[in-house]
């Protein structure tokens, strides 16, 4: 939810971005809010950053826990990546450039499990 507010959009096309956190997040709502106004409107990106993993690191994992099929060819593999888990909010636009279309954004976008419930739910194939 906090990312659909945070967009630049929603389903009906591009709106103004409501910063929004929950749980004890006000200092970082007030955050988001000063840094949304100074940006003229640009979602915030509010995240806690739990564990930078080094591409080494990922290799170890999946071979400890006998994970077949990292090639090392995606970035992620190669670089590494932040892991945000049980964070807050990063809005929807984080997935591409500022200024990009919503159908290109929508495309870089993938929420398997939300999907596979909404599907399961409301028999949307």
């Amino acid at each position: 939810m906090e990312s659909l507010f945070n967009s630049t959009f929603d389903h009906k096309g591009r709106k103004a971005v409501i910063p929004f956190a929950t749980e004890a997040d006000v200092q970082g709502l007030l955050t988001m809010l000063f840094f949304t106004w100074l940006s003229g409107g640009e979602p915030p990106l509010f995240m806690d950053f739990r564990k930078v993993w080094e591409s080494w690191e990922l290799k170890d994992l999946a071979d400890k826990l006998k994970i077949k099929g990292l090639k090392g060819d995606t970035l992620w593999e190669q670089k590494g990546l932040v892991d945000g888990d049980n964070s807050g909010s990063a809005s929807l636009d984080w997935a591409g450039m500022p200024g990009e279309k919503i159908s290109s954004l929508m495309k870089k976008i993938s929420m398997p499990l939300g999907t596979r419930v909404i599907s399961r739910e409301w028999a949307i194939p």
